[in-house]
């Protein structure tokens, strides 16, 4: 039996999706939201999202390749050429699994972000992880960074970090299966 009973990717894009969907099993419930197959490049964005109850998610600024990007600066860069329709249909349900995941289940939600953007970017991390805290004592944040020089952990109130040396001559299935035991230890 694992601690959680939902995992929720919040982005940085789709690989935490990918990562996820290998640790699938009877026990834990991958929640497929709003920033699986998006770039959401902005943690401060993500925060705002769902402070604000994903509010304005559907009021899109541009179209860039047949591409909708949001006012939070979310990418949407695997539905092109959607019709606007189901577009917003699919978001929407999307959308309402996170939500019943920020005040329901134990949930841990992950993201993965770039070593350098997450100390730019603590602030909002710290904000972020109080937030979820809020909504459920029981929620957890884990962000997944790599750096140049060494494996290290960070342990904050109500959220780890986990950063991981980057190694070039890793092949992308490996990557794939480091980051995968990191997620499955911390179920």
């Amino acid at each position: 039996m694992h601690k959680f009973e939902n995992i929720v990717s919040l982005g940085m894009n789709c690989s935490i999706k990918s990562y996820c969907n290998s640790l699938h099993d009877d026990t834990v419930k991958i929640v497929y939201g709003p920033f699986d197959n998006t770039v959401s490049s902005e943690i401060e964005c993500v925060y705002l999202m769902i402070k604000n109850d994903f509010k304005d998610f559907f009021n899109f600024t541009s179209l860039i390749n047949n591409v909708p990007n949001n006012v939070y600066n979310i990418y949407f860069c695997h539905h092109y050429n959607y019709p606007i329709s189901e577009f917003i249909q699919s978001f929407t349900r999307k959308i309402n699994r996170v939500k019943e995941t920020l005040s329901g289940n134990i949930t841990l939600y992950i993201r993965y972000d770039f070593e350098e953007k997450f100390k730019q970017d603590i602030k909002w991390y710290i904000l972020l992880s109080e937030l979820l805290y809020e909504k459920n004592k029981c929620n957890e944040f884990l962000i997944i960074t790599e750096n140049e020089k060494n494996d290290y952990v960070e342990q904050f109130d109500h959220m780890k970090h986990i950063s991981l040396k980057k190694d070039k001559l890793e092949t992308p299935e490996e990557n794939f299966n480091k980051f995968v035991k990191i997620i499955k230890n911390e179920l």
